[in-house]
């Protein structure tokens, strides 16, 4: 299942912007890059700017993993309250 929006860095946290509104995204690790400079993220050999219209898949059904981060994801900063959440297991850019 994926859902298209536009990337956004909000604060510190990255987010889809989307019908209904943001949702956070949560990046595996490893397989994902963030440079804070260019303001891409890479996940695989995927990447996206902000400001980019995407896709994303794997939705967690506004589940947000709080436990167990350690391993499989880049656990965000305690600043990013969403009540939804994506684990991002696969991005695509959109033209």
């Amino acid at each position: 299942m994926g859902i298209e929006g536009e990337l956004r860095l909000e604060g510190s946290c990255l987010v889809l912007a989307a019908s209904p509104g943001s949702i956070l995204l949560i990046w595996p690790t490893p397989g994902t890059h963030w440079d804070p400079m260019a303001h891409t993220v890479t996940l695989d050999d995927i990447t996206a700017r902000i400001g980019d219209r995407v896709v994303v898949g794997d939705y967690l059904d506004g589940q947000r993993p709080e436990d167990d981060w350690d391993g499989w994801a880049n656990k965000p900063s305690a600043g990013c309250q969403y009540p939804l959440a994506m684990l991002v297991r696969v991005l695509q850019v959109r033209g």
